[in-house]
């Protein structure tokens, strides 16, 4: 069992895990979203493998992805969860409703650069 008040940070809920930390005073966002999708998915109950294989570049969602949908919608709660933890306010990545979304969920790449566009590049809409 994890020992959460040894941790440094701010502790993510789902995972136990340090949660993606969030610049303070208008810095530099600071969140690691590859650190965050590693952390969702193995939330999600996903193995070592199935992760380093994600993490490589292997399709997340798709024809030739590792999850089904009901592991995606999962995935998507989790990162949902990691974002409210890291910038302190709700996130909703289902309201989005549309193919942009699950556009992002091909690979680490697509997923890490759609994160990155909406919470670091100043969209932030929730």
């Amino acid at each position: 069992m994890n020992d959460l008040s040894a941790q440094s940070g701010p502790v993510n809920r789902r995972t136990g895990g340090e949660a993606p930390r969030r610049a303070e005073n208008g810095a530099k966002c600071t969140t690691d979203f590859r650190a965050l999708l590693s952390s969702s998915l193995r939330s999600i109950g996903l193995d070592v493998d199935q992760v380093n294989e994600i993490e490589a570049g292997a399709d997340i969602y798709g024809e030739s992805g590792l999850l089904d949908s009901i592991q995606l919608v999962s995935l998507i709660a989790a990162i949902e969860e990691g974002l409210t933890d890291a910038f302190g306010k709700p996130t909703d990545l289902f309201g989005q409703q549309n193919w942009a979304l699950l556009a992002a969920f091909t690979n680490t790449t697509s997923l890490v650069s759609f994160l990155e566009r909406r919470w670091v590049d100043g969209d932030k809409n929730t």
